[in-house]
Order: structure tokens, then C-alpha cells, then sequence
């Protein structure tokens, strides 16, 4: 009769052992999952900044190099001729200040920063609570202007 208690208690403890590691492995399994879940987030975050942000410059760049194509794209962004913000919704869609889950901010560089003959802004993607997602310069050359700063190097080594 002990030996049958002894093995009915083996094989209590071996199924408490089993619940245990399961437990374990479950937990370990669980906080995996959700790392990656979290990582699957950013990562479209940043693909769809990313996107947003080129698009943004593509524009500016083959442009006149101000703001005028961008509000043009884009009605419901906001601005002035030094910046401009544009809201998107959480499906990265632009939208109303009230909908928004993302902030796009473009700012022209001052002519100091630059050293070519034309402009640039600084594209600023962050999500509303203003943690930057990703930031871009983008340029916009002046062909004539560049000619003429050329055609000015070439006097001043002649001279």
C-alpha cells in the first residue's frame, strides 16, 4: 500500500513539474510574441514615414523649391512660406489636426546652412507626441543660379 501512495505521489509531482515548465515555456513563448508585435509596429511606422517623407521631398525637389506643389497635393496642410505641416490619420492617410496619430513638419533651411545655389527643407515625420519617426533634407537646385556661381569660381581663378 506505501508503494502505491509513493507512486500516485510521483506522478503528482511529475504532472505539477509538467504544468510548471509548460507555465514557463508559455511565458517565455507569450513575451516573444509580443516583442514581435511590437517590432512589427515600428517597423511599419518607419516604412510608412519613410515613404511619406520621400514623397514629400520628391516633390519639393522637382518643384519651383517652396511650398507651393505640396499645398497643392495636399490641401489640408498648413503653413506659411517658411513651413508647413501636414496630419495623418493612423493609416498614415492625410487628415484633420483632430484625427491625427502623425505629424509631418517642413521647414525651410536658412541660406547659411546651404553651400549651392538653390534652397532646402528639413522633413520632420513624428508621431503625435512629438517623438521623431524620421527626418530628411531635401534640395531643390537652381539651374541658372548654379551656371552663374560656376561661370563666378572660373573669374576668380582666372584673375
Amino acid at each position: 500500500m506505501k508503494s502505491k501512495m509513493n507512486h500516485s505521489n510521483a506522478f503528482v509531482l511529475e504532472i505539477l513539474l509538467d504544468i510548471l515548465l509548460f507555465s514557463i515555456l508559455l511565458t517565455v513563448a507569450l513575451n516573444m510574441l509580443i516583442k514581435a508585435h511590437h517590432l512589427t509596429n515600428q517597423t511599419k511606422e518607419l516604412h510608412n514615414a519613410v515613404s511619406i517623407c520621400s514623397d514629400i521631398a520628391d516633390i519639393y525637389e522637382v518643384g519651383s523649391g517652396d511650398f507651393s506643389e505640396i499645398q497643392e497635393l495636399f490641401p489640408e496642410a498648413k503653413g506659411t512660406d517658411s513651413y508647413i505641416t501636414i496630419y495623418y490619420d493612423k493609416e498614415f492617410k492625410a487628415s484633420s489636426k483632430e484625427n491625427a496619430e502623425y505629424i509631418l513638419t517642413a521647414t525651410t533651411v536658412s541660406e547659411d546652412e546651404i553651400n549651392f545655389a538653390g534652397s532646402a527643407i528639413d522633413i520632420v515625420f513624428s508621431d503625435i507626441d512629438s517623438n521623431e519617426l524620421y527626418t530628411l533634407r531635401a534640395c531643390h537646385f537652381n539651374g541658372l543660379a548654379m551656371q552663374e556661381y560656376e561661370e563666378t569660381e572660373v573669374v576668380a581663378y582666372v584673375l
